[in-house]
C-alpha cells in the first residue's frame, strides 16, 4: 500500500540523500504557533515542498481555536499567541481559518487536511497536566457538544 513520510524537510532531505525513496505520500503538520511558515507563506511553501520532492502533499494535522475561553481547569495549549491575522478565535474565524487552509492546499495540488483530535472536549478525566483538556478550545465542538462550522468546511468537497 502507499506510505506516508511525515517529517520536516532537512529531515527528508537527508531520508532522500540516504535512500530513502519509497514513500507516496508527504504529510505536514501545521499549527501556526509551532510553524517556522507563517501562514502568508505557506502556499508557496508547500508548492516548492511538493515539487522538490516530486510527491503529493496533505495537511496531516492542523487546529485552531475557536475560543480563547476554557471550559476545564486545564489549560489551554492553543492561545492568543495561536492566532492568524484575519482569522479570530470565534466559530466563524475558526471555519474561515480551516477554509483558507484547505484552500491553500488544494491550490498547490495537495489532497487535503486532516484536523487533530476534532472531539477533544472537556471531560472529568484527570491526566499529570490537569482535569479536562487542554485542547476543548480547539475541537470541532463547542462547550455544549454542538458541531462547529469548521467541521462543514472540512467535510465539503
Amino acid at each position: 500500500g502507499e506510505r506516508t513520510v511525515r517529517v520536516n524537510e532537512t529531515v527528508l532531505e537527508a531520508a532522500i540523500e540516504h535512500g530513502v525513496t519509497d514513500f507516496d505520500h508527504i504529510g505536514i503538520s501545521y499549527y501556526p504557533k509551532w510553524s517556522s511558515v507563517p501562514f502568508s507563506e505557506l502556499g508557496a511553501y508547500l508548492d516548492r515542498f511538493g515539487q522538490l520532492f516530486e510527491k503529493p502533499i496533505s495537511i496531516v494535522e492542523t487546529a485552531y481555536p475557536w475560543t480563547l475561553s476554557g471550559n476545564d481547569d486545564a489549560g489551554n495549549l492553543l492561545g492568543e499567541d495561536s492566532l492568524v491575522d484575519g482569522f479570530p478565535a470565534t466559530p466563524d474565524g475558526q471555519a474561515a481559518f480551516l477554509n483558507a487552509l484547505r484552500e491553500t492546499v488544494a491550490s498547490t495540488g495537495g489532497n487535503g487536511v486532516i484536523y487533530w483530535e476534532p472531539a477533544w472536549i472537556s471531560s472529568r478525566c484527570e491526566t499529570r497536566w490537569g482535569r479536562g483538556s487542554h485542547w476543548e478550545n480547539a475541537a470541532l465542538f463547542d462547550f455544549e457538544g454542538r458541531l462547529l462550522p469548521g467541521a462543514v468546511t472540512l467535510g465539503d468537497d
